[in-house]
Formats: C-alpha cells, sequence, structure tokens
C-alpha cells in the first residue's frame, strides 16, 4: 500500500477497496478538512479537536459493527463481557489535529473467541486504508497494569483512556485497578514520566525560547500541558493524605490560562497539518510568517506581525513550563520530604539538600519581610555557592504580593552587590525573570519578554539571549584558558554582568538596537544610582557590544593600523577584558554551535594584540614580532638558500600583512615551495584543522598564470561543496601569490577522505588553467524559490568605506547566502577594475557579511564618486539577483571573463 494524496488529505490507494471503505475515508477527510479554520477565534482549537476526535470515533464503531455483522459465526456482540475498547493519548484526551495518530487498545478479560484474530486484522486493515496512522495494543488487563510500571509512556497515554465501546465495567474495572496501582507506585512512576518527560525537552529543545520549537513537545508545547494534567491526576491519587491541596500551587485563573493556552497551540497545531498535508509540529519560520498573516495579527512601531504572534507564543508556554515545574516538584515534595542535612546558611534559613538549597521554617519567615527578606536569601545563597530548590521559587511566587511595591534605594544597591559576584549569579536572575520580579530592576526586561529575533542567526528569544549570555559569563569563573583568566582578572563584575544582561534589550525599538541600548543604559544607571564612572562605562559597553565581534570576523586582525585604532577607541585593560568577554559570551549564547574554535581564536587573537598596546605587565601572549625582527628571523631560518636571489628578493619584499599572520616556519615552506613550482604554477595544499574541523586551502600560483585568479578560486571551491569561512589573499615579489582559505566541508563529520582532496585540488587547478571557466554550483536543500512562502530575508545592502583604512578601501556586502554568491562579488569586482587586497568571509546561517581590502588598478583607493556609485548599484544588483530559475550558476554570470584588464585580484 502507497500513501498518496486524495483531495488534500492523507490516504492510502489499494486496489479493490470496499464501497463503505471508500465512502468513509470520502467523509473522513472531508470533514475533517471542514472542521478546521483558517482564522483564529478562541476556542475554535479545542472546539476543532473535539469534533475531529467525533468523527473518528463514529467512523471506527460503524468500520467495527459492519466487520461484526459479517463474521456469521461470531460469538460476541458489543455486549459481551470479555473486551472493551478505548481511546488513549491525544485521542483519549480530545486533543488529536488533522494528522494525528489514532491510538487504540483493545483490553480484553478471558482468552478470545475463534475468528477474533481473523475479524480483527481485516477491521484494522480497513483503518489503514481510510489513510489513518494507527496506533494499536490488544492486552489483557493484567500485562496492561505491569506495562504501566515499565513504560512511562504506556503508563501516560493510559491516564487519559476513553470508553469507545464494548463492554464498559470492563474498562471502569481497568480504571479503578490503574488507580490502585499508582496509588501503590506513586513516586516509582512520577520520577519515570519526569524524566522521559525530561529526555523530550532536551531532545526538542531545553528552553520555552525556540525560534522554531516544536508546538507538541519543546518545553511549554502540548506535552507539558498533558504533563500538568497527569500531574493533577497523581496529585489527586495522594491528597488523601497530602498535607497541602492542589488549589495552593495551582490557582483557578492559572488553570484557565492553561486552556486558552492549549486552544492557542491547537489552533496553531491544526494549520500546521493542514498546511503540510502530513503529522507536522514544527512550527517553522515561514509557517509563523504565513499564521501572523492568516490570523491579522498587527504590527506596532517597533514589532513585525510575526514577532507580536511570537511574543505571545512565547509568553504563553513560558507560563506554562514554570506551572509544570512547579507542580512537579511540590508534588515530589509531598511524596519524598527531605532529609539529610549537609549545611545550614549561618542565620538558619536554608539547609542544603543533596546539592540544593530548601527553605526551614525561618527562611519562611524571613521570606515574608518582602524585598529586604529575599536579598537576605539571595546573599546566603551566593555564599554557600549553591543553587535554589525549586521548592524556593514556589514559595517566593506564592508571596510576590509582598514586592507589589518597588524596590527601595537600599534594595536596587543590593541588586547590584549581587551582581559582583560569580556566585549563583545567573540562576538567581534567572529565578528573578521567572517570576516576574527581574522588571523591578531592570525595567527594560519586560519588553524583551519572550521577544523574537525573527532571523536565522539567533536560536533564542531576547530575554533567554540575554540570560543564556550570563550563564556563559559566570561560567567562566571555574574554567581554564584565556577566557577564563580574563574573566577572573576583572575587577567590575557587576557592571560587567549588567552589560551582558542588557547588551540586546535595544532590540524591537525603533532606532538602530545599539543605539536604543545606549539609551537603556543610561536610564538603567540613573535608576540604580552607578557612580558616574560607572555609569559611563556599562554605557559604553552596552553601545559597543558589536564592536570587537566586527573587527575580529569582519577585519583583517593582522593590520596593524586597526589594530592601533580600536586599543585608543578602548583606553584601559579592565574595559578591553569586558568588552572581550562580553563578545564571547553573546557569541557563545546566539545557538548552541555558533561559538566555533575558529571564532574563539580569532577573537583571542584580537584581545591579546590589542593588549599589548594597553598593558606592559607581560600577562598577554605576544605572537608576532617586530616586522624587522619577523624578516631576521626568515632569513636566519633559510640558512645558505637566503644567498640566492630569489630567496633574498622575497624575504626583502614581504608584505607586512603576511609576516604578521604566518609563523617563521610556514613562510620559509611557502618560499621554498614557490621556487620549486617553475615559471607558469598551479599548486595546491590542503590541511586539515581537527581543533576547528575545518580545511586550510594553500594556492600557489603567478599572476601571469591567468586573469581573475581571486573570483575563479572562490568559484572552483564553492563548486565543490565547501563553505568559505575566511581567505587570505598574499602577493609576493615577482608576481607570484599564496592564496589560503579556511574552509568547511559539509559532507564530512571529520576528516575527509584522500580521494576528497583530490576533487578539491583538481577543481582548483582546472579553474586557474581552463580559460571557459564556468563553475556549477550545489543546490542549498531548502532554498528552492517555489517554497510555500517566501519568508522576508534580512536587509541587503553594500557598504563602500574609505575612511577606517589609509591604503585601502572597504566595500562591506550584506546578503543573504546562496550557492556562488562569493564567486559573483569577487567576478564583479573583478570586472569593476578592483584589485582585492583580503578579503573576510562572514556565513551565519543564511546571512552572509563578506568584507574586501581593495584599491584601483593604480593602488590607489577608490575615491571617484561616481565610480563608487556605479560599484555600489552593481553589487547590489549581484546579490540581490538569485540564481536563475534552473541553472546552478549565478544569474548574470558568464564563462568568459573580460580581458581588457591584466591583473591578479590580489
Amino acid at each position: 500500500m502507497v500513501p498518496s494524496t486524495h483531495d488534500g488529505s492523507r490516504s492510502l490507494v489499494r486496489d479493490g477497496l470496499a464501497p463503505h471503505v471508500k465512502a468513509f475515508r470520502d467523509r473522513l477527510w472531508g470533514e475533517s478538512q471542514a472542521a478546521i479554520s483558517e482564522e483564529y477565534s478562541p476556542g475554535k482549537g479545542l472546539q476543532a479537536a473535539l469534533s475531529l476526535c467525533r468523527l473518528r470515533d463514529h467512523i471506527l464503531h460503524q468500520l467495527w459493527k459492519i466487520h461484526s455483522s459479517d463474521k456469521a459465526d461470531a460469538v460476541w456482540n458489543e455486549e459481551t463481557d470479555f473486551y472493551a475498547v478505548m481511546a488513549l493519548g491525544g485521542y483519549g484526551r480530545g486533543t488529536i489535529s488533522l494528522h494525528s495518530d489514532v491510538d487504540l487498545l483493545i483490553l480484553t478479560t478471558r482468552r478470545e473467541p475463534s475468528g477474533w484474530k481473523g475479524f480483527i486484522s481485516s477491521y484494522f486493515r480497513d483503518i489503514y486504508d481510510l489513510g489513518l496512522k494507527l496506533g494499536f495494543l490488544q492486552l489483557r488487563a493484567r500485562a496492561a497494569l505491569q506495562k504501566i510500571l515499565q513504560d512511562p509512556h504506556f503508563c501516560t497515554a493510559v491516564l487519559s483512556a476513553r470508553f469507545l465501546w464494548g463492554h464498559r465495567p470492563v474498562f471502569e474495572a481497568f480504571q479503578e485497578a490503574i488507580r490502585n496501582k499508582l496509588r501503590r507506585n506513586l513516586k516509582r512512576v512520577l520520577a519515570s514520566i519526569e524524566r522521559a518527560r525530561c529526555e523530550e525537552r532536551d531532545r526538542f529543545g531545553k528552553t520555552v525560547f525556540l525560534l522554531q520549537p516544536n508546538i507538541k513537545r519543546s518545553p511549554g508545547g502540548l506535552r507539558d500541558i498533558q504533563f500538568i494534567d497527569w500531574i493533577r491526576y497523581f496529585w489527586e491519587l495522594w491528597e488523601p493524605v497530602s498535607s497541602i491541596p492542589i488549589t495552593d500551587v495551582l490557582l483557578r485563573e492559572e488553570l484557565e490560562a492553561l486552556s486558552d493556552t492549549e486552544d492557542f497551540l491547537l489552533q496553531i497545531r491544526h494549520l500546521l497539518h493542514l498546511w503540510a498535508n502530513r503529522p507536522e509540529d514544527v512550527f517553522s519560520r515561514s509557517d509563523q510568517w504565513l499564521l501572523a498573516e492568516r490570523w491579522h495579527c498587527q504590527a506596532t512601531v517597533n514589532l513585525l506581525p510575526v514577532e507580536v504572534l511570537m511574543r505571545d507564543y512565547f509568553r504563553r508556554t513560558e507560563q506554562v513550563v514554570l506551572v509544570a515545574k512547579r507542580l512537579a516538584h511540590a508534588l515530589e515534595h509531598q511524596l519524598t520530604p527531605p532529609k539529610g542535612i549537609a549545611k545550614r546558611s549561618k542565620d538558619r534559613t536554608l539547609v542544603e539538600i543533596k546539592g540544593r538549597l530548601w527553605l526551614t521554617e525561618s527562611g519562611r519567615e524571613t521570606l515574608k519581610r518582602g524585598w529586604a527578606g529575599l536579598f537576605d536569601l539571595f546573599e546566603a545563597c551566593q555564599q554557600l555557592d549553591l543553587p535554589f530548590d525549586a521548592s524556593v521559587w514556589i514559595e517566593i511566587w506564592k508571596f510576590r504580593s509582598l514586592f507589589a511595591a518597588p524596590p527601595t534605594p537600599e534594595i536596587r544597591q543590593r541588586f547590584l552587590q549581587l551582581l559582583q559576584s560569580p556566585h549563583q549569579t545567573a540562576s538567581l536572575i534567572r529565578g528573578l525573570h521567572q517570576v516576574r520580579l527581574l522588571e523591578n530592576f531592570l525595567p527594560d526586561m519586560e519588553h524583551a519578554r519572550g521577544l523574537l529575533q525573527f532571523n536565522q542567526y539567533h536560536k533564542y528569544t531576547v530575554d533567554e539571549h540575554c540570560l543564556n549570555a550570563l550563564e556563559a559569563a559566570t561560567a567562566l569563573a571555574y574554567q581554564p584558558g584565556l577566557l577564563g583568566e580574563t574573566y577572573r582578572k576583572t575587577i567590575n563584575k557587576k557592571i560587567l554582568h549588567l552589560a551582558i544582561i542588557l547588551h540586546d534589550l535595544g532590540k524591537g525599538l525603533a532606532a538602530d538596537h545599539s543605539e536604543a541600548g545606549r539609551s537603556i543604559a543610561r536610564r538603567t544607571a540613573e535608576y540604580l544610582a552607578l557612580e558616574p564612572d560607572d555609569a559611563e562605562l556599562l554605557e559604553f559597553l552596552v553601545a559597543n557590544h558589536l564592536r570587537m565581534n566586527h573587527l575580529a570576523l569582519r577585519r583583517d586582525i593582522n593590520d596593524e593600523q586597526l589594530i592601533v585604532q580600536f586599543a585608543a577607541e578602548i583606553g584601559s585593560p579592565d574595559v578591553l577584558r569586558m568588552m572581550y568577554i562580553l563578545t564571547a559570551t553573546d557569541l557563545m549564547a546566539v545557538s548552541p554551535d555558533n561559538w566555533t574554535a575558529w571564532k574563539a581564536d580569532l577573537l583571542a587573537e584580537l584581545y591579546q594584540r590589542t593588549m599589548r598596546y594597553l598593558s606592559d605587565s607581560g600577562d598577554v601572549i605576544l605572537t608576532d614580532l617586530d616586522l624587522q625582527e619577523r624578516r631576521k628571523a626568515v632569513e636566519n631560518a633559510l640558512g645558505h638558500d637566503v644567498a640566492r636571489p630569489f630567496f633574498s628578493r622575497q624575504v626583502r619584499e614581504l608584505p607586512a600583512g603576511y609576516l604578521l599572520a604566518t609563523d617563521v616556519e610556514t613562510i620559509v615552506r611557502d618560499l621554498r615551495w614557490l621556487a620549486s613550482l617553475g615559471n607558469c604554477p598551479v599548486d595546491v595544499r590542503i590541511e586539515y584543522r581537527p581543533s576547528s574541523q575545518t580545511l586550510n586551502l594553500t594556492i600557489a600560483t603567478r599572476e601571469n598564470v591567468i586573469e581573475g585568479i581571486f573570483h575563479r578560486l572562490t568559484g572552483a571551491i564553492t563548486s565543490c561543496g565547501l563553505e568559505i569561512l575566511a581567505a587570505q589573499i598574499y602577493t609576493l615579489a615577482d608576481g607570484w601569490i599564496i592564496d589560503r582559505y579556511t574552509v568547511r566541508d559539509p559532507y564530512f563529520a571529520g576528516e575527509p577522505p584522500l580521494d576528497r582532496y583530490q576533487d578539491i585540488r583538481t577543481a582548483i587547478v582546472s579553474a586557474l588553467r581552463e580559460k571557459q571557466f564556468q563553475p556549477v554550483f550545489p543546490r542549498i536543500w531548502g532554498m528552492s524559490p517555489s517554497s510555500r512562502v517566501q519568508v522576508p530575508q534580512a536587509r541587503v545592502r553594500v557598504q563602500i568605506d574609505n575612511v577606517s583604512h589609509s591604503d585601502f578601501t572597504l566595500i562591506e556586502v550584506f546578503a543573504n547566502d546562496r550557492p556562488g554568491l562569493l564567486y559573483a562579488i569577487s567576478r564583479e569586482l573583478f570586472m569593476a577594475g578592483c584589485f582585492i587586497w583580503r578579503a573576510k568571509i562572514g556565513t551565519f546561517l543564511d546571512q552572509v557579511v563578506d568584507v574586501f581590502y581593495v584599491t584601483d588598478q593604480k593602488g590607489q583607493k577608490l575615491l571617484d564618486p561616481e565610480h563608487v556609485q556605479i560599484l555600489r548599484a552593481n553589487l547590489l544588483q549581484v546579490v540581490q539577483s538569485g540564481w536563475e530559475e534552473g541553472s546552478d550558476t549565478p544569474a548574470g554570470s558568464s564563462s568568459n571573463p573580460p580581458t581588457v584588464r591584466a591583473h591578479h585580484d590580489p
């Protein structure tokens, strides 16, 4: 049987379908789709789910009756007392979507009569032919009860069991047996279910604030709403002996909010299934954009409609997670009262149990003192350097009315002191944010709560990103290496931590987020009564938090002029340390895989080079020598060869950037390599770097080999499916060229095999030897122009800068990535008569920032305004054009570069 589409529904094509099956199938999918509305309306999600369940109940029951009537020798009917048919899981709860599984359990109490097996087989064959995805079990009651203790997924499915047909007393007796079984094994079952849910959360994102969440399984989704129902079920089993009624930890208004959120999520899920025509629970960026249009979400002054929609999503699901965790910990506390005290705080308000801090009776009394008592507990937590148990945050939440009054200036100063220490600071700040008290100290956190960053670069919302960055920073207190040492040497940690929390809060406002952040930092400094120097420092860090990132990833950090200029901007070693930590933790918090060894090395090198101008303390590793000393070192390493004309001329004219960026051993190896290649060489060396999982491609050639070397090389490398991360371009004496590319090979997780190296080498050599060069680029999965909805891309722009460098014009290209983009850009620069001296290549998922250091053919900056304007317009046209439909080459590309310019793009 082969799945196919029938009138927009999932169905199965099979020869000889019985008329009644075809009729049921047509009715099933016709009425199912009619039950789903693309317009948002409160209550429609649950209403549609209930309609889908009733329709399936009816059709499945009618099929059962038809098959029963076909069995002339059947000795059972719906009143027969040996079986009951029940719906499980989401189908049992009545919360299914269009293509959800239909989970059935047939419970039997004795041996089945003859003919039963054939009856069941033919019945379920018809269900499959309806196009339903069936989950089916037939069990004896005793086996089902044993399975409840063995399989947490089966256990939770059975908790939602709903009687369909058969002998109702069988179902009712099973329900009572379940309650008795669970009551006797409640601790074991709860631990098993919590463990399974934690594993599922980890697989589908550990945080609510995912930019492409799974509606069902990500934290705060439908599964967590089900989890809350399971906890309520267990609490009812335990309540007769419990000291706390569930109404003390789950308020009526929260139950209503949970029902609203479930309805909201179901409406989204219904549409995901409808649009995809299959089970689809990932709420993708394109689906978010489409849904915001269909639901007529209204943009605000600073937020797109899709950002308004997703902020609502995140705020709802955040509350679901908080309620789920609170209930689970409260029930766990009821089932297993804490024992085994190991450590008390000096004021006896907290006790340590199994590595976490719990409130004592004295602690509860302390909490009742409001803000002052709360910060007494926080300070005790930091002194013990252990996290609060979730039960402490439950108590803080329960007493939240005590914090209605704004904190006094004294309390605000205690908040600042909290930020000075790395011990538990991140967990306390996150906890304050979760119980919605952090806004009392940092009012702009309210604006950032659940704020979507609608791009492919960030994985988390603004508030989650900032909290993740703070966690990354405080974790450095215990880490070795340059970052850890730098963090520990940072004296003014409260300003560093405050800058990390505030650095992205300007997003979603009218101004550029760095400038908006400057205003936020200024307001925060006034509110917290910072000293003038601290206020100025906070404002500087927040407003310039991208500066070091951009220099490291978009500029040539071997350019000493850039380093001197940056050192002058920073002004002191302490500020540089804070800027380094802020930049690193900002990158770490973007997404789990954003912080790479390659980025870490670039940032560390920029930090060390800059620190050389700001500090003579000797705590910085100096990786380069003075140019004259480096040249002398190369001469010494060459030995007798330095007297040969080729080597003496090369050493004398080695470019400064090459000398500073390359160690002496590599320089000598490069020069000997060039000397061995002859008059018209093309050669390639490939080296795998396991620490960064990248390939280093070094290409040696000469300017007279062919025109347009740089764009040909980028075309050849990209045509092999390699992602270019960085490029260093060097022109040596006598027209010799050494180009280095750092690339990532997405086709191999570790080191590629030797035949892959040979393919890359062949492609590069061919590109420099064949006059008719036409690269063919592999398509990127998911980039087809025929996508269901086109999500707006990042703003494309070209900036031409004649100020930042005394010798070069800097051309920055911001674009959306596509196969062959770098080739198209570099080819356009070649056609415009530009020499490319250096290039910095940056790709962030689907967004690209490429920076080129260029001159004209005479080695001068591009100063002609008309030329600059035309070049910018042409580059914009290139990056916006994309590829032509049906072609694997960029739109407008040609295999024949112009012959009027005889130069290498150096």
